[in-house]
């Protein structure tokens, strides 16, 4: 009977094993969750800094500056003042300039 103790399979070692297992698959599965987390923030910030440098002003606005005479920059500015659909920043609408949209005040 004393040998049977030391001769028989425990079953509490194999639990504790498969317990050891999990755990240590759970580990690995949140230190990679963790990892992956880390790249994603990495690569969006790398995207953001790439970004960064570029204007917000369309081409012919910037070429429009380069005009050194100062009638020739304005009818530059005029000319894309006319061809969009909105007017710029505190400008008035060009319906408003045509006289259609005048509302007595």
């Amino acid at each position: 009977m004393s040998t049977d103790i030391w001769t028989r399979p425990r079953p509490h070692v194999a639990a504790d094993d498969i317990l050891d297992k999990q755990r240590r698959r759970h580990e690995s599965e949140t230190a990679l969750i963790f990892a992956l987390l880390i790249g994603a923030c990495a690569a969006f910030g790398i995207v953001l800094l790439a970004n960064s440098d570029r204007t917000n002003t369309p081409p012919a606005i910037s070429d429009c500056t380069a005009i050194r005479v100062t009638a020739e920059r304005l009818a530059c500015f005029d000319k894309i003042g006319r061809a969009s659909l909105t007017p710029f920043k505190g400008a008035v609408a060009p319906a408003e300039l045509d006289g259609k949209n005048n509302k007595p005040e």
